[in-house]
């Protein structure tokens, strides 16, 4: 199926038609570390010998030679390089190995039709989509472009010592092979792709063989199991309260959900409830972290006593937040934990700032294991049940030339994850951590933040987020179920965000101030017993928006989910100038292909019966206008709706074949006859429809 082919320059070709277009390998040598990556010394290297699987590269004076390696599996490509750089040999006056940053890599064209849709890393942390026709972004780790009848989709990796990612060249396209240490050899897989008629399909299918060609010990999100936990709703300290979380008002806003009964059923205590001295949010990330105890100042009855009255008092579950550098600026040498486990830290040499060293953990593999467990044995002595460990994208910087990205990076994850897994039965939720080396290298962990951090009470953050979210879901979303982060249930984009989180497949927790959580406007989301209405896949763009901006086309953006043979469409309108725009709603946006269904308006409480590739027009005035649709399967002339209540309506019934059983008190609607039929029914209560 693919094959190299030597015409107009080098090209990988599938079927005749091609997928990398004009292929140069190059060598880029550096003498000195900590120079900045440049180009100036790349070495261009000569193809030596072509055939159908591999090509021979060589530089011109010997220092260097690679050999690219083609492997294939199905509808998959992976490439492999092989090789090394000797900087001693020939004319040495290249440098001593290749650069930490930037070793190696290949130029390339790719020859889209129309816009592309590129998963790029906007920082250190956060992927984020971009949708356009002219070049990538920097840091690309994910590309989807349409080829006459089908798409493309090409993925970075991090193997054994290597991470790669795209970045745009003057002309075309160019993956870089960084190693984060003083290397000359490579032999390893540095890029993967595939080629397929479903971008949702591709994503996924790209992404296990990826697993599986690189031996990774991770496994697909459909594979994984899901945290009992996180089946409940949570809140989370960092916005309510921020640089000032108090056992007291931790236990303020406990006493808040019980009265009036919001079944909140577990909390994170999230940044600031460590031993650091007291700062403010000009200053935390130059504060470094004295002990695993909880500040003395503000939780006086330490970590052991807030969380013992925490499930006591009120029977919440308490997890508890860390990055893996300690503290924003690492552990202070004079505290008691660098005193008690100094033999586990070391100091880093940031990458980026090569001045300013962090103490923290050391990355050897022993000594990593050893540090996360007795972290993880302290709480969970405390009485701690989860973790969510955040900083992970800092990654290849705290890891400088302490070893290969690849061998930091799964020495890291694997320490963290053995310990939730001994302490927490795998109750963890990766944070900041979008990068591929933390993408390749997680073990068994399920759930990953996929978005930056929520903005109360901003309405343009909520386009911003409800982008990321959804395309990442197209790529990071085959391996990990996504966080879609806090919410607020009292500001303005609160019932939208409400909808996204229902919709989301993932966890559900607010960050609702002292006083200010809203009863009415959360429990849509979750049933009396605080369980949410969870749906097991990720929500996507719908086909028709997936390479649209949605932001200057002046039509609607959907994203979709299903549960069963359900599907859900939620419309929403990003328009730039904020103005109108107009759109369609179909069951084949949910990827339903059934003869019959009733499309049911949530908010407007109407239902449209549909056919096979019929659909309704929908027009939305602002930002602020949205809509919600629930499709339902129609049998024997008669539309199971659901729970009015809930904003996932089948969510909050079981359906078999003798009737229905309702999972929570409600109102159960039925279209039948070109009505909506309802009826007030409690929890497990048993209604035949037949």
């Amino acid at each position: 199926m693919y094959k190299f082919i030597e015409k107009n320059g080098l090209n990988l070709v599938c079927d005749g038609k091609t997928v990398l277009k004009n292929i140069s390998f190059w060598l880029n040598p550096r003498l000195f570390a900590y120079k900045a990556t440049s180009f100036e010394d790349k070495i261009v290297l000569e193809k030596a010998s072509v055939s159908e699987t591999e090509v021979r590269f060589v530089s011109g004076d010997n220092v260097g030679g690679i050999t690219l390696t083609l492997k294939q599996d199905g509808d998959c490509f992976a490439l492999f390089a092989c090789g090394e750089y000797d900087g001693r040999g020939g004319k040495g006056q290249h440098g001593c190995h290749l650069d930490p940053f930037c070793g190696l890599g290949f130029d390339f064209e790719f020859p889209h039709r129309g816009n592309f849709i590129d998963a790029f890393m906007r920082c250190s942390y956060w992927q984020k989509p971009y949708i356009g026709n002219g070049k990538i972004k920097p840091r690309t780790q994910g590309l989807f472009f349409n080829q006459s009848n089908r798409c493309v989709y090409l993925m970075a990796t991090c193997h054994r010592d290597f991470k790669t990612e795209m970045f745009p060249e003057k002309k075309g396209t160019s993956l870089r092979a960084q190693s984060n240490n003083r290397v000359e050899k490579i032999d390893e897989c540095i890029f993967i792709g595939g080629v397929g008629k479903s971008v949702y399909e591709l994503g996924e299918t790209v992404a296990g063989f990826g697993l599986e060609i690189m031996q990774k010990p991770g496994k697909l999100r459909k594979n994984k199991e899901y945290p009992e936990i996180f089946e409940y709703l949570g809140w989370c300290s960092w916005d309510a309260f921020h640089m000032f979380v108090t056992h007291q008002n931790l236990i303020d806003k406990a006493q808040e959900f019980k009265d009036k009964e919001i079944p909140v059923k577990w909390v994170i205590l999230d940044d600031m409830w460590g031993d650091v001295p007291q700062n403010d949010v000009l200053t935390m990330h130059s504060r470094e972290l004295e002990s695993w105890e909880a500040a003395p100042d503000r939780f006086p009855k330490g970590l052991k006593g807030i969380t013992g009255e925490l499930k006591e008092n009120f029977g919440l579950k308490v997890g508890i937040w860390h990055p893996i550098n300690g503290y924003w600026s690492g552990i202070d040498p004079r505290g008691s934990l660098a005193k008690e486990h100094g033999d586990l830290l070391e100091y880093n040499i940031p990458g980026i700032r090569p001045d300013q060293p962090r103490l923290m953990h050391s990355f050897e593999k022993k000594k990593c294991e050893k540090y996360y467990d007795i972290q993880h044995k302290f709480y969970s002595d405390c009485g701690i049940d989860f973790t969510k460990v955040d900083n992970q994208g800092s990654t290849q910087w705290f890891s400088f030339l302490k070893g290969s990205i690849g061998e930091c990076a799964e020495n890291l994850h694997n320490a963290i994850e053995k310990a939730a897994k001994k302490y927490y039965g795998g109750a963890l939720i990766n944070c900041m951590g979008m990068p591929i080396e933390n993408l390749w290298n997680r073990t068994y962990s399920n759930i990953n933040r996929f978005s930056g951090d929520f903005q109360p009470e901003n309405r343009d953050w909520f386009v911003h987020h409800l982008l990321q979210c959804s395309y990442n879901s197209l790529t990071q979303g085959a391996i990990f179920t996504g966080d879609w982060d806090m919410w607020w249930s009292d500001d303005g984009q609160a019932t939208k965000n409400a909808v996204l989180r229902s919709m989301s497949g993932g966890p559900i927790y607010m960050s609702d101030e002292l006083n200010r959580s809203i009863k009415d406007v959360i429990m849509p989301t979750v049933l009396s017993s605080g369980r949410i209405i969870r749906l097991k896949n990720p929500a996507r763009p719908t086909a028709d928006c997936l390479f649209e901006n949605p932001e200057e086309n002046k039509k609607v953006f959907k994203v979709f989910n299903t549960g069963g043979k359900y599907g859900v469409v939620a419309v929403f309108d990003l328009d730039s100038a904020d103005g109108s725009v107009s759109g369609t709603v179909s069951p084949l946006d949910a990827g339903l292909d059934g003869n019959e269904y009733v499309l049911y308006d949530w908010f407007n409480e109407t239902a449209t019966p549909v056919k096979r590739g019929e659909s309704i027009n929908v027009t939305l005035n602002n930002r602020d206008d949205f809509r919600l649709y629930i499709i339902c399967p129609v049998k024997d002339n008669r539309a199971v709706i659901g729970l009015k209540e809930k904003y996932m309506t089948f969510g909050g019934i079981r359906q078999d074949k003798d009737g229905i059983t309702a999972l929570d008190d409600g109102t159960l609607l039925i279209y039948e006859n070109g009505k909506i039929n309802s009826v007030k029914v409690k929890k497990d209560e048993f209604i035949n429809v037949n």
